[in-house]
């Protein structure tokens, strides 16, 4: 508690792209302790690391990023990632913004490459990663813009990840960097 005073000793909520919410972290085995859920006694961070799983990509979202986020969905559609996909936010995120953002991920988009026109398949594992209640709100304004960063690498579930901001351009599968 000491050492990590911003922070509450609560779980993120994630929310799948169809609509599936854990309370906790989604894992080959969901169930845990909710006894120790409410401190940040040492057990709260052994948790979490056990918890993460797997390879996937990060990015922190706002409202201000909206636009930018659904280009890098589509980018990775483009590129057929196969990696899961968490956007990390602290409530901050509106559930207009979050369908707007399964769509890029997940709905039928029609390229036009050359002279043909093409289907854009390889939909996103989309998951929306509410962190607002694993940081104490008095000091949540200390997370503005590159902060966020820091949540976001804290709170998603990925025991290896590849963290992009939402302005990035890749040329290369994401596995690519693994």
């Amino acid at each position: 508690e000491r050492l990590f005073p911003l922070f509450t000793g609560v779980f993120p909520t994630f929310k799948r792209w169809d609509g599936l919410i854990i309370e906790g972290f989604p894992a080959a085995d969901r169930a845990f302790d909710t006894e120790h859920l409410s401190s940040l006694r040492p057990l709260f961070w052994r948790q979490i690391q056990e918890k993460m799983n797997g390879r996937g990509v990060v990015m922190s979202v706002g409202e201000s990023c909206v636009s930018d986020a659904k280009r890098l969905l589509r980018v990775l559609r483009a590129l057929q990632n196969n990696l899961p996909v968490q956007l990390v936010h602290k409530g901050d995120l509106s559930e207009a913004s979050m369908q707007e953002l399964v769509k890029a991920a997940r709905d039928p988009i029609r390229l036009e490459v050359g002279n043909t026109i093409q289907d854009l398949k390889y939909p996103l594992e989309l998951w929306f990663v509410d962190a607002e209640k694993s940081v104490k709100t008095e000091h949540s304004h200390l997370f503005k813009r590159f902060s966020n960063k820091w949540i976001a690498s804290l709170f998603n579930s990925f025991e290896e990840m590849i963290f992009m901001d939402t302005d990035a351009v890749l040329f290369v599968k994401p596995n690519f960097f693994f």
